[in-house]
Parts: C-alpha cells; sequence; structure tokens
C-alpha cells in the first residue's frame, strides 16, 4: 500500500517534510517536480540536476517562501543560497504567473460587476536619488524618438480627447525633484464569493484605442462596468455591448442613484504600488509583477497552485 504526503498547509507541516530524507523525496515525486530517473533537465534553465536532498531542500524552500510573500531579500539566509540564485527563482515563478495569465479566461458575466481605472505608478525620492522603475529613466540622447523603457505623459487627466491621435503628449522625463512620474497602469477588478480579482496593465497610453482592446479581451460583452467619467470609456455601452455606469469623482465617491464606485480599484492600487513601488523599484519586469499580484488575488491555496501550473507550463 502507498502512502501519499499531503499538501503542507503550514510553515511547521512544510519544515517537517524537507527536513525528512524520506518523505521528502515521496513529496517531490508525488507532486512530479523531478522525474523518476536519477538525472533530469531543470525545468527552469535546462541545466542537468541530480535527485539529491539539498536541489530538492533548495527548490521547495524558495518556492514555499515567495507563496508567503517572504522578500527576495530575506529568503538568501533563511534558505542559505546567494540573492542571484533567489532573485533568478522568483523572476522564473513571476513567468509562470505570466503564462497562466496569458490563459486565462475572461472576467465577469450577465449580471456581474467589474470596476475599472487607470493609475499614475508615481513615487517620491529624494535628493535625486534612488532607483526608478522603468519608464523613469531620464534618456538624454534621442529623446524624441526614442520611446523604449519611456512612458508618454498626459498632463491632464480631465482632457476630454480620448482618441489615438495624442502622439504629441511629451516624453516623461519629470523625474528630478521630490515627486516622480511613472509609467500608466490600467486596472480591471471584480468582487469574489472569495475576495477579488484584478487584472493590471502596463500601457503606454490611457486613450480609446488602447484601454477598449484590453476590456473587449478581458471582460465578457454584457458585463456591468463601473468605472469613472474619463472618456476613453465613453461608448463602452452603445457600441460595444458593456452596462455602463459612471460616478463623478468630482461630486460623490459612490453614485447616489445607481450606487456605482470604484472604490475596489481604487484600494488595490495602493497595495499594488506599497508592494511594487517600494520593494521593487528599479524592476525592469513590471509586467510580471503586476501578474504576479493577479495570480496572487485568484488563488488562495498559493504554494499548490504554483505547483500545478509549474507541471502545466514548464514540465
Amino acid at each position: 500500500m502507498t502512502t501519499t504526503v499531503p499538501m503542507p498547509t503550514n510553515f511547521r507541516e512544510f519544515y517537517s517534510i524537507i527536513n525528512d530524507n524520506k518523505t521528502l523525496p515521496m513529496f517531490v515525486r508525488e507532486q512530479k517536480l523531478v522525474l523518476e530517473s536519477e538525472d533530469h533537465q531543470c525545468p527552469k534553465c535546462g541545466s542537468e540536476m541530480r535527485d539529491g536532498k539539498h536541489q530538492k531542500t533548495l527548490k521547495d524552500e524558495i518556492i514555499w517562501l515567495w507563496c508567503f510573500n517572504i522578500t527576495s531579500k530575506t529568503i538568501p539566509w533563511t534558505v542559505g543560497c546567494s540573492e542571484a540564485t533567489t532573485v533568478d527563482w522568483c523572476n522564473f515563478l513571476r513567468e509562470v504567473c505570466t503564462e497562466k495569465m496569458n490563459v486565462a479566461e475572461q472576467m465577469g458575466g450577465i449580471g456581474e460587476v467589474v470596476q475599472i481605472d487607470e493609475s499614475l505608478f508615481r513615487g517620491k525620492r529624494k535628493y535625486n536619488r534612488g532607483r526608478l522603475l522603468l519608464g523613469n529613466v531620464n534618456k538624454k540622447k534621442d529623446n524624441n524618438n526614442n520611446t523604449s523603457g519611456l512612458v508618454p505623459y498626459e498632463s491632464s487627466s480631465n482632457s476630454d480627447s480620448s482618441s489615438s491621435s495624442d502622439d504629441n503628449q511629451p516624453t516623461n522625463n519629470r523625474n528630478y525633484g521630490k515627486r516622480i512620474d511613472g509609467p500608466w497602469i490600467f486596472g480591471i477588478a471584480q468582487p469574489t464569493e472569495n475576495g477579488y480579482e484584478v487584472r493590471f496593465f502596463h500601457v503606454q497610453r490611457r486613450d480609446r484605442a488602447t484601454l477598449v482592446p484590453i476590456i473587449l479581451k478581458h471582460v465578457v460583452p454584457g458585463t456591468t462596468v463601473w468605472s469613472d467619467e474619463w472618456s476613453a470609456y465613453k461608448n463602452l455601452q452603445k457600441q460595444y455591448g458593456y452596462d455602463h455606469q459612471t460616478v463623478n469623482h468630482s461630486q460623490n465617491f459612490v453614485d447616489p442613484h445607481t450606487g456605482c464606485h470604484t472604490q475596489l480599484i481604487e484600494c488595490l492600487w495602493g497595495q499594488a504600488k506599497t508592494k511594487i513601488l517600494r520593494a521593487m523599484r528599479g524592476s525592469t519586469l513590471l509586467d510580471n509583477h503586476l501578474n504576479e499580484f493577479w495570480y496572487r488575488s485568484v488563488h488562495k491555496d498559493m504554494f499548490s497552485s504554483i505547483l500545478a501550473d509549474i507541471r502545466r507550463f514548464r514540465m
């Protein structure tokens, strides 16, 4: 009779598995993180791996700590590996999150409500020092022609122009002072029975030509869409078949007649900025960080979910 190792639900159960020479190999093989043969290739980098306790412990422990949002600066001295190894593994796990995001089903549905909004990922610096998100680097050479890593800046959030003819927007170089401008992020949030689902997208502009295709791809037609009165959303109901309701934030946080509001997505902006702007400033992998944030919003059992998706996309 074969025995199975149950999926750990807390730190005590996890470390009792990885510190047991008999239980650990069983657990790793049951989760199909190694092949039946003694030698195989790593699903992350393709290099040869041997079926040894240290390799399994290192891999499992990094994944476990990442699932609990332990920072990449804390994991190395906890596990006993280099910071470069930790960063490499964390980037790999975010790539898995991105692959899962690429095949995710649409949000919403008839009778369901989603909230949409856009936000400038902005930070603060002292004495013009500190690393910035990609898109904030001041390109002194070929500023007008090279937009790689630069996000066009729209100076007025109340502008009525939502067409794609906003090519005259100045390139964002306003990074010298206490306040800096960062990339535009478009967000879609939906309340669920277990909390919420939120998807973030790094966009060059927040005009109609940019935002509407994202909505069409990720939100089921007929869904009730709540937003502010940004003009890019103007034709969502007439032209695209969404039940679009708006709230005028200059007058109310919640529309007194329809109950429309964007409080969920507004709250999530703060969480995302705290995680990404403060902890990951200088990252060139902004899209992967945003996809990680989505992954955590829809998977409550992170450890078993990420193991399943590693098997699905990388094994």
